[in-house]
């Protein structure tokens, strides 16, 4: 038995839409996992080590939900949420399954599941609780339609926003219907090559593999910052050159004019030979924010090189962040 109990059943791909509900979206419904044990027990986190199956995370998902400040979220629930809905996860669970289920049944079947017991925690009412499921459905349904491109980037999710709306207020069913919110924003227009990001309405949140050799390692990765913006890449005989909103780490709220706080980690890493290491005393908020920070970059990192290990050797003695890539400052940075 997995840690959500019993299943609440989940409305069928052809049952009907919540009167609420436009029939437009009764057409695009995706078709729900969450029946399947093996699809619910289907969870990953790579935080202090290799990737590893762990349980479902939905209690977990329902308890950061409910907690109040000074307390903040696990920065480790939040590596399985990333992980978990990563493209490269679904890929691994097509592998693993008879069916060939399409990324949109994985990533909105998995939202499903992490969102449903704190949904059913919205309420003691038992009407409520039989009419969640097909709420949430609906929800997820209505935010992520058939060939949105937001359905790629979910492991970027800001479940931190997120929670904080709902602390605001907002119900976790009202939340998943605008969780594109959330979510880095995209072209709306093909595009091809990497996408430099301006500070003008050009939205940002592409991001364009590096063309790797065959069977390329972390360590066969050498990246070197020439400016506080620019970095170049170096992985056998391919090299690039991209801006900080090439490689994933432009701040939405500017419109990828400004970077987001794990690029300035990136930099650091770039000062001190590929470490980060936790000080002796160290302010309790503080070391919290610099591990999403690294999650950060764990998530941006795979997404540019395709290598699906951990970017960073397992945390010695839970004192210090080591890339496994090479990473330094250019001759040109500081002119």
């Amino acid at each position: 038995m997995d840690d959500e109990g019993s299943v609440p059943q989940p409305p069928s791909a052809d049952s009907g839409e919540a009167n609420t509900e436009a029939s437009a979206e009764q057409a695009q419904q995706f078709l729900n996992l969450y029946l399947l044990k093996e699809f619910r027990d289907f969870n990953f986190t790579d935080w202090f080590g290799p990737p590893r199956q762990v349980k479902s995370p939905s209690n977990a998902v329902a308890e950061a939900f409910r907690i109040r400040p000074p307390c903040i979220p696990d920065p480790y629930l939040f590596s399985i949420l990333a992980l978990t809905l990563s493209p490269l996860y679904y890929a691994k669970y097509l592998e693993s399954s008879r069916m060939k289920w399409s990324l949109r049944d994985y990533v909105l079947s998995k939202l499903y599941q992490f969102l449903l017991v704190a949904c059913l925690e919205g309420s003691t009412d038992p009407s409520y609780h039989k009419a969640v499921p097909e709420r949430l459905t609906a929800a997820l349904n209505h935010a992520l339609p058939e060939g949105s491109p937001h359905l790629q980037l979910l492991a970027q999710l800001d479940w931190r926003n997120m929670i904080d709306d709902y602390k605001k207020g907002q119900n976790v069913i009202a939340l998943a219907r605008v969780i594109t919110k959330y979510l880095p924003k995209v072209e709306t227009t093909p595009v091809s090559g990497p996408k430099l990001a301006t500070g003008s309405k050009a939205a940002v949140g592409r991001i364009d593999p590096f063309p790797m050799p065959i069977d390329a390692k972390w360590e066969d990765v050498c990246l070197v910052l020439t400016s506080e913006e620019r970095v170049q890449i170096t992985v056998g005989e391919e090299i690039e050159t991209r801006n900080f909103a090439d490689m994933g780490f432009g701040d939405n709220r500017s419109k990828g004019k400004n970077a987001v706080e794990a690029w300035h980690l990136l930099q650091s890493l770039a000062a001190n030979c590929g470490k980060i290491e936790k000080p002796e005393r160290f302010n309790a908020q503080g070391w919290p924010r610099i591990e999403k920070q690294v999650q950060t970059i764990r998530t941006r990192l795979r997404a540019v090189f395709r290598i699906p290990d951990d970017p960073f050797k397992p945390f010695r003695h839970r004192r210090i962040y080591e890339a496994r890539f090479r990473i330094m400052r250019g001759g040109s940075y500081n002119t």
